[in-house]
């Protein structure tokens, strides 16, 4: 399999989400340049090794407070056997993803053995992570260790997902194919077997996407000419449509429903858009500025809380919503946090 790697951006200090293919593709963000500019390298020439020396910054310097088992995947144990709310942050870094208790915020587990972890998405109890190097999607039960299923997404480099808890159908959005051509998304009806794959006219790399609670879907990406694109699957439909925003991101973040709006977040403005949508067109009606975080790519919301990492800081955010402004706490000792989700560990 093709290594996948999230590239920083040299001359900004700005990670973004960011795929080598097999055609040596960068996704970057706007009026920047991946770290192979002025070294006369061909990326579609070189090894996936060589990509990341050239473009990433070793992260010698992060000293993490693990378990003892530090590359066993672990839990801690509840010796109260109580309903645990748990924030899960994929880390494209450590090909793991951590665990921490809510509302401390105390790391409480770490699961490993994946390849480039990125986007998240749950069901509220159990939930799914994009093992995007092995195009695959596990899914986890709060508070467990190992994954209790996986869809197929063969062919695809799958980057995010979304749960629709009107009909138990999981969304997956791939940036690319293992080609190196355009993206798509999959919907895997009741998360499971082969998916239906959609396009849509304006976007050409699929990022991510959310439910909104009557079961529509919404994606972001980007066009093949690099712009911002932004389309709907509404639904009961088998097409996607096009959706203009009045206020447009510059580059492409998470998507959710926050109970009002659909939400996008601008991974350049580190800025949550909350729109009203109207048939094929979408409204801004709330935005939420995220101070001190260097690239918030997946965000989750929940209550009055929203959850994001940093990539270029290699730290978790917990902020107020809709507030924002600057972060409520800091989880510090991650890599490149990209995806974060909250479940609920039941009795």
């Amino acid at each position: 399999m093709e290594q996948i790697s999230l590239m920083k951006i040299s001359n900004a200090s700005k990670f973004i989400l960011g795929i080598f293919a097999a055609v040596g593709i960068l996704a970057g963000c706007s009026g920047s340049q991946s770290g192979l500019s002025g070294t006369g390298a061909n990326p579609s020439q070189m090894s996936p090794e060589a990509i990341r020396a050239l473009t990433s910054t070793a992260h010698v310097a992060i000293q993490r407070n693990l378990h003892p088992d530090t590359r066993q995947s672990w839990i801690a144990p509840d010796r109260h056997k109580k309903k645990k709310k748990i924030l899960y942050v994929a880390d494209d870094d450590y090909d793991a993803v951590f665990g921490y208790g809510l509302p401390a915020a105390k790391e409480i587990g770490e699961i490993t053995g994946f390849d480039e972890p990125q986007g998240e998405c749950t069901n509220g109890k159990d939930w799914w992570v994009t093992n995007t190097g092995e195009s695959d999607v596990l899914e986890y039960a709060a508070g467990g260790t190992s994954s209790i299923g996986t869809v197929s997404d063969s062919g695809e480099y799958p980057v995010g997902c979304a749960y629709d808890k009107t009909s138990g159908d999981l969304a997956v959005t791939n940036i690319f194919n293992t080609g190196g051509g355009e993206g798509s998304l999959d919907v895997y009806a009741n998360a499971t077997g082969t998916p239906t794959s959609y396009t849509c006219s304006n976007l050409y790399e699929y990022y991510f996407s959310g439910y909104d609670d009557k079961g529509n879907l919404f994606v972001d990406g980007k066009s093949e000419e690099g712009s911002f694109g932004f389309c709907e699957l509404p639904s009961g439909s088998t097409t996607m449509k096009s959706i203009s925003l009045n206020e447009i991101p510059e580059f492409p973040g998470g998507v959710q429903w926050d109970g009002t709006y659909i939400v996008v977040g601008d991974q350049d403005a580190e800025t949550l858009y909350g729109y009203a949508i109207s048939g094929s067109s979408g409204t801004e009606k709330r935005s939420t500025v995220l101070s001190d975080i260097d690239d918030c790519d997946q965000f989750w919301i929940q209550s009055n809380k929203v959850y994001c990492g940093g990539a270029g800081d290699a730290e978790e955010f917990i902020f107020a919503y809709p507030a924002g402004g600057s972060p409520l706490k800091t989880i510090t000792g991650l890599g490149e946090p990209i995806g974060a989700v909250v479940a609920e560990k039941k009795r």
